[in-house]
């Protein structure tokens, strides 16, 4: 009877140590994923990051575009202006509406503008 009862130990006691094995792999598998899914949402949120700042420098760069090309424009209207409207006056005068022209399409708002400095030229301001 106590052979039996040591047989019965014995088993009991591997397939305990087989659990505890087990159960120490599924924790070391768990740890290497929770450690995988830290570096992945820390990736992700370096992206994010870099795309917040990669699209405030796009945003910075393109405001600053936009004022030395509104800047260009206006110079170029003046020195237009300073031909009396004639392209007899100078060769540059049609390429130089043409230009100005198409920047008025584009720039945002420039209609408005547009109309406003056509009143003023035929007012004579």
């Amino acid at each position: 009877m106590s052979q039996d009862l040591i047989n019965r130990l014995r088993h009991s006691a591997m397939v305990t140590k087989r659990v505890e094995d087990e159960a120490a792999d599924e924790i070391e598998r768990l740890e290497r994923e929770l450690e995988t899914e830290r570096a992945l949402s820390f990736r992700a949120q370096m992206t994010e990051f870099e795309l917040q700042r990669d699209t405030a420098w796009a945003q910075a760069q393109l405001a600053t575009a936009w004022a030395q090309a509104h800047r260009l424009a206006l110079e170029l209207e003046c020195l237009l202006l300073d031909t009396k409207d004639s392209a007899v006056v100078s060769k540059w005068w049609g390429s130089g509406m043409e230009a100005l022209s198409e920047y008025q399409e584009l720039q945002p708002g420039a209609a408005e503008n547009a109309d406003a400095w056509a009143a003023m030229r035929k007012a004579g301001i």
